[in-house]
């Protein structure tokens, strides 16, 4: 990294900021199908950040600066919706934040129909969430391998306000992503600076969490979890522990067939098309949790 970069990053980085999880609330139709009207946001879950100085990738997770986020549980009568995206043996990737144990019922929309997921994985710590949903037909996306560093550009998709969204962000480095009240843990996330975003009148992400970023390569490199309230700058989970979490959650079942979403970063990149692309074969699909 030059120097320049160095100085402008900290120039940047040392500025408070105020930082939300990317689920929304919406409210739920009596006959309990799920209602597309954006009720709330996450207000709630924000903080400052005065000191949150991003290191390189080579120091230790637990010497990296804290970002700090309390949760809280979902207000009575609204659900929570975020996305998930599929890699394999029945499995998708998911935002513990949106699905946890305060979920009675898992709906993931695909193809226009509702359709019912379990989860099968929550990390401790992480804001990591597996579930198994049977979707027949779907590509898995693949996921980095958790030792290379991410390429500078990336690609983020899912569905903000419960619109088709998606992100483009460059690489900026490491810091750790702090849960506390309704859930807690502590784990590395990488951060972004956002350079567009589709639709571009989007002011909001909320929505997005659980969705993947996708390298320049085309490969999984984090899951969407956190942005500044401002526009700016985004967290994702740590890629190296994507690939644990999934092998824990296939149970010794054997490797699923995955390819990389080349289609999704062919050059030039055009957002709303790459994110058309993993929708139309449900890669990546609108998740609600109903709470209890």
């Amino acid at each position: 990294m030059s120097r320049r970069r160095i100085l402008a990053l900290i120039a940047i980085l040392l500025l408070p900021v105020a930082v939300a999880l990317l689920f929304e609330y919406v409210g739920e139709r009596a006959s309990g199908s799920i209602g597309a009207t954006h009720v709330a946001t996450n207000a709630a879950h924000r903080t400052r950040l005065t000191s949150d100085l991003i290191r390189p990738s080579m120091v230790p997770s637990t010497d990296l600066p804290l970002v700090d986020i309390t949760t809280s549980k979902i207000p009575d009568g609204l659900t929570e919706r975020g996305t998930s995206f599929y890699v394999g043996n029945g499995l998708w990737f998911a935002a513990r934040h949106v699905v946890n144990t305060d979920c009675a019922r898992i709906i993931m929309i695909v193809g226009g129909k509702n359709i019912d997921a379990q989860i099968v994985y929550l990390d401790e710590n992480a804001d990591l969430a597996i579930l198994r949903a049977a979707v027949p037909s779907v590509p898995a996306l693949a996921i980095t391998d958790p030792e290379s560093d991410p390429t500078d550009l990336a690609y983020a998709f899912g569905f903000p306000q419960g619109l088709l969204g998606a992100t483009a962000d460059s690489y900026l480095g490491r810091t750790r992503l702090k849960l506390g009240g309704r859930l807690m843990g502590t784990a590395p996330v990488l951060a972004w600076t956002e350079l567009d975003r589709y639709p571009t009148e989007l002011d909001s992400l909320a929505g997005i969490s659980g969705g993947p970023i996708v390298d320049a390569n085309g490969y999984v490199v984090g899951i969407m979890v956190a942005a500044s309230v401002r526009r700016g700058r985004n967290y994702t989970v740590a890629p190296e522990l994507l690939l644990e979490a999934e092998r824990q959650a296939r149970r010794g079942a054997p490797d699923p067939t995955r390819q990389p979403a080349h289609d999704v970063v062919a050059s030039p990149v055009a957002l709303a098309n790459s994110a058309k692309m993993l929708e139309k074969n449900a890669r990546i699909v609108l998740t609600y949790c109903i709470p209890h």
